[in-house]
């Protein structure tokens, strides 16, 4: 019965001179309801054919005038295709270029009634749902895997999520102030650097305070701090526990080897020791250019970023290992305690940028791992910003940051800048059996592996009209960028 009334009443739906605009409302709320809990793919028929009487509706009242009509038909055929879009993000079997293009079309004409409604703060808050539903996907399908969109098309992508930013951070009652920590975060993220990058892209737009955005969010207790702004936090989940002592956690941007503990100062000082043996080994890999990969992740805005990965989740890449024995073969007699080639956070790489590069401001994936770089070829005009400090690096010197804190790189000198990184698991957790490799990857670097994109699509599946469960996030997953948290 459902099925046939659906038929007669999308039979009639496109024959818009034949009706008036009420009686074509009417049909498109009757649609709508029956369409209504079919959130099950993005080419949903039920959806499909509320859109199009919706679509029927608009096409009436504009040419009526009747631009109440107007506004409330694209109002809901927004939230109906942000709806559709959203239900096709977790469909095996969606087209993602249907996914995106519904996306885009609802979000943006939910914006428009919005703004022609002239208060968008006090719309129902089902419309900022919508809004974050779209803002969320759009920017997984913008850095997802695959060619890199041109600039205009990313410009217009980063467009669509200001705005629905704007309005999102607008909203007394927005869907933010409601999420999980971890949703909170992530929105907050994209409405934080989307901004700041169109600007990047397109120099005439209005001026953005990324800084003013993160001192929103830490106020609003979505961070630590308007620095430290990790997806997850140490201590929140099962997925990342805290010391099992139950103690805190220790937070600085800027550390000191010797508050690292002594034995992960003894790796560091035997590395310093023997840095120009280091140097040269990566030097002659650079020549042979075996084992380097690009920085994948499209933090670098311009120029050229390669690394090439030794230990990784504190699992050694016996490939890369053989290319590079001398660097190997200290970290292995150094690390005599694991903290690096023993937990799942431990990373050991050669980080090699490019004159001209420029790697965007952002914060590693959890505060769980203490980064550390000891610097082999450093030319001038190269440098970095943790938090508030501007660094340099130094041949043969160190420095060590946490990378839950904001950080950018840049590059103005003229050679190739070279350097090693290792990655110790925080002081406060050596040794915890979640965060120990004991026989290849632990737990927490299966999470880390996954990518936080996987953690943010179960938050989406849980804020979706009727739930949804963590299978289905994971599920979803393969679809999605599955990439490493580089190291710069």
């Amino acid at each position: 019965m459902r099925a046939l009334r659906l038929l007669l009443l999308a039979s009639t739906a496109p024959v818009a001179s034949a009706q008036t605009v009420a009686q074509l409302r009417a049909q498109a709320d009757e649609l709508q309801r029956l369409a209504a809990g079919t959130l099950d793919h993005v080419r949903s028929p039920a959806r499909d054919q509320a859109s199009g009487a919706w679509r029927a509706l608009i096409a009436a009242a504009e040419s009526s005038g009747e631009r109440m009509q107007v506004r409330a038909g694209r109002q809901r055929l927004g939230i109906n295709l942000s709806q559709q879009g959203v239900a096709g993000y977790h469909d095996q079997s969606a087209e993602m270029d249907a996914v995106a293009n519904a996306l885009g079309e609802g979000l943006a004409m939910v914006d428009w009634a919005m703004r022609e409604q002239g208060q968008p703060p006090g719309q129902p808050l089902e419309h900022y749902e919508m809004l974050t539903y779209a803002v969320i996907n759009r920017w997984i399908l913008l850095q997802a895997s695959g060619p890199k969109p041109s600039r205009s098309v990313e410009a217009q992508e980063l467009s669509l999520i200001r705005t629905s930013c704007e309005r999102n951070r607008q909203a007394p009652a927005n869907i933010a102030s409601q999420a999980p920590a971890t949703l909170r975060r992530y929105l907050y993220t994209i409405c934080c650097d989307a901004p700041r990058r169109l600007s990047v892209l397109r120099p005439a737009e209005p001026p953005f305070d990324a800084a003013e955005c993160a001192s929103e969010a830490a106020a609003r207790g979505v961070w630590p701090s308007a620095y430290q702004r990790p997806n997850a936090l140490v201590g929140e989940a099962k997925s990342l526990p805290g010391p099992a002592d139950g103690s805190s956690v220790r937070a600085a941007p800027v550390w000191q080897p010797s508050e690292l503990g002594a034995e992960a100062e003894a790796v560091l000082q035997g590395l310093q020791a023997e840095w120009q043996s280091i140097r040269d080994e990566a030097l002659a890999l650079g020549a042979a250019k075996a084992g380097w990969e690009l920085e994948a992740e499209r933090l670098h805005e311009s120029g050229r970023w390669t690394q090439l990965q030794l230990w990784t989740f504190g699992e050694q890449q016996a490939e890369n290992c053989a290319l590079a024995p001398v660097t190997c073969g200290l970290v292995e007699r150094l690390d005599t305690a694991g903290l690096v080639t023993g937990h799942s956070v431990g990373l050991v790489e050669f980080s090699r940028l490019a004159p001209g590069t420029n790697i965007k401001p952002h914060t590693g994936p959890d505060n769980s791992r203490v980064r550390a770089h000891l610097g082999l070829v450093t030319p001038d005009g190269a440098g970095f910003r943790v938090a508030d400090q501007q660094l340099s690096w130094g041949e043969g010197e160190l420095v060590i940051f946490d990378d839950s804190f904001e950080h950018e790189v840049w590059h103005k000198g003229t050679e190739d800048r070279l350097i090693l990184i290792v990655d110790f698991i925080h002081p406060a957790l050596a040794g915890h059996p979640h965060y120990v490799v004991a026989a290849g990857l632990g737990s927490s670097a299966l999470l880390m592996c996954a990518g936080v994109v996987v953690v943010m699509a179960a938050a989406v599946v849980a804020l979706r009209p009727g739930g949804g469960s963590k299978s289905q996030a994971k599920d979803r997953a393969p679809r999605k960028a599955q990439r490493k948290k580089k190291a710069k």
